[in-house]
């Protein structure tokens, strides 16, 4: 900041400047608005200036060299007008982790900025409340985006990544509204593209992507592929997409790829709530509810460091975890978060409500079976129009488990087979492993029905390849009580042989190893409970 333009005529600076931007030459925007004499700008220009200068810092030298820049430029304005400090308070309002005092800060900068003096940085204080009320999950505020529509029908410089379509594109996702995201970001994407704007199609492409992984598209990969397979180095929303992309198609090698990718400079905390996140995502995917509820109670940590309170800032965490807690035996934690989703939902967010009544069936369940199958078909029947096919699976999934448990087979069959159509369609194929073998389960469950829970027992040790010998040895009784039993097994299912009844048992034995198949992750926390150095930030 020299204190004298190119030109010495800050208005054709800035508009060069703002041409140099939009065709993506950002260290040559970055070198004319850093000449500027910040202090003595008018607010008129100050208003254009500072956001360009802004983006085109972290553009070219990341986000940590951006906030240097705001702190220099705090200082400069500090004895100037007002309009100049308030405009210098939206930026460092938007630069603000915890978000109830970024509220504050916009909404003080919002009831100082007048449209005439500052329509830019009035335009950038209601995305930032926007984005702050959605973080503490007061829902996306369509009031305060009909406002910045407003303004940009009044000013001409919004950059495409902080118009009013972007913050549609980036925040209704996370609160469930799928269609309203995809639809704004790929129209984003596709101008970007027109445009020849690499930089800003590249962030379109990466939240696209992240939202067609949750709603079930198979191209989320291939789009994503394209703009992030040279990366050194991830932003936490493409690791993020990254991830998700990587969970879902079980592909393991390509999640460790992930994790073990550093994160931009800057963005530690994010990026160990990713890492955290997908590790304990992974290990609920395998149901080892043991490491998801330690990983996910330490990505949950990270949120809240980070002031977030939005289920869907939190990369749906709070879903699998309360879950996790279920099948710990950490009854009273679930409740506690299924309750804080029902408040943030108050009955109007389907996503929320059919994972709460999920839960809620999942700890009724031993008090009162038919009653958790009735809560299940609730939480299947809400969730049919959701959006999100992973939630809907995973209901499914427990709704025939439940099913098979009280013995109604056919319609425990019925219900999975739905789920695994499901799961397959979407391309989801750590759930389509689930659903498989929760259906090989079930059709074994249904043919030892007949089987006294002893005779049972034996069948399933038999059709593992236990000898006689073996299963007298580990139930302390002895081989002659072994083969008696087993040949009441063979009389009550029609079969003559250990053959047959490997052969008749042999998809629970497969769906049984699948499930206790070691994992990285596991071995990870038998060594400290932690992934290895370098993976979480």
């Amino acid at each position: 900041m020299s204190g004298r333009s190119p030109d010495d005529d800050p208005v054709q600076d800035v508009r060069r400047a703002e041409a140099l931007f939009r065709s993506s030459e950002h260290a040559a925007a970055l070198d004319i608005l850093d000449a500027l004499d910040i202090a003595t700008l008018p607010p008129s220009i100050l208003d254009r200036a500072l956001p360009l200068m802004l983006m085109a810092g972290e553009a070219t030298a990341g986000e940590e060299f951006s906030l240097r820049l705001l702190g220099r430029i705090e200082r400069l304005t500090a004895h100037g007008d007002l309009d100049a400090s308030s405009i210098v308070m939206t930026y460092r309002a938007e630069a603000t982790a915890e978000p109830r005092r970024r509220a504050e800060l916009a909404t003080v900068a919002l009831d100082r900025l007048s449209v005439s003096t500052a329509p830019v940085s009035r335009h950038r204080a209601i995305a930032v409340l926007l984005a702050a009320k959605v973080d503490l999950g007061q829902g996306f505020d369509h009031e305060l985006l009909a406002q910045m529509e407003e303004l940009e029908r009044q000013i001409d410089l919004v950059a495409p990544v902080d118009s009013a379509l972007a913050q549609r594109g980036f925040l209704a996702y996370q609160v469930g509204l799928l269609d309203e995201s995809r639809n704004a970001l790929a129209l984003l994407r596709r101008q970007a593209r027109i445009d020849g704007e690499p930089f800003m199609e590249r962030i379109f492409t990466i939240h696209l992507a992240t939202v067609d992984v949750y709603a079930g598209r198979r191209t989320a990969a291939d789009d994503l592929r394209g703009v992030t397979e040279a990366d050194a180095v991830l932003s936490p929303a493409a690791a993020r997409a990254s991830g998700l992309i990587a969970l879902r198609g079980a592909d393991e090698a390509a999640l460790q790829a992930v994790l073990l990718q550093p994160t931009v400079q800057g963005s530690e905390v994010h990026g160990a709530l990713t890492r955290r996140a997908l590790i304990g995502l992974a290990a609920a995917r395998r149901e080892q509810w043991r490491e998801a509820y330690q990983q996910l109670s330490i990505a949950l940590a990270h949120a809240e460091s980070l002031g977030s309170q939005e289920p869907g800032r939190r990369m749906w965490i709070d879903f699998d975890l309360a879950r996790a807690a279920v099948g710990t035996g950490r009854r009273q934690d679930a409740r506690r978060m299924t309750d804080r989703l029902e408040i943030l939902s108050r009955g109007s967010r389907p996503l929320l409500d059919g994972v709460v009544i999920r839960i809620h069936a999942l700890l009724a369940a031993e008090e009162d079976p038919p009653r958790s199958v009735e809560m299940l078909e609730d939480s299947v029947a809400v969730l049919s129009g959701a959006g999100f096919p992973d939630q809907l699976v995973l209901s499914l999934l427990e709704l025939g488990r439940a099913l098979a448990s009280l013995g109604r087979f056919d319609d425990a069959r019925q219900v999975l087979e739905r789920a695994h159509v499901l799961a397959h369609q979407t391309g989801d194929l750590s759930l389509g492993l689930l659903v498989d073998r929760a259906m090989a389960l079930a059709s074994s469950d249904a043919v030892l029905a007949a089987l006294t829970t002893r005779e049972r027992e034996i069948a399933r040790a038999a059709a593992r390849g236990a000898s006689s010998r073996q299963i007298a040895e580990e139930s302390f009784t002895s081989v002659r009580t072994v083969e008696t039993q087993l040949s009441s097994v063979y009389r009550k299912l029609g079969i003559t042989s250990r053959a047959q009844l490997m052969f008749l048992l042999a998809d629970r034995v497969r769906a049984e190893r699948v499930g206790s198949l070691p994992r990285r992750a596991e071995r990870w926390a038998a060594e400290g409970g932690s992934a290895p150095t370098g993976l979480c930030g």
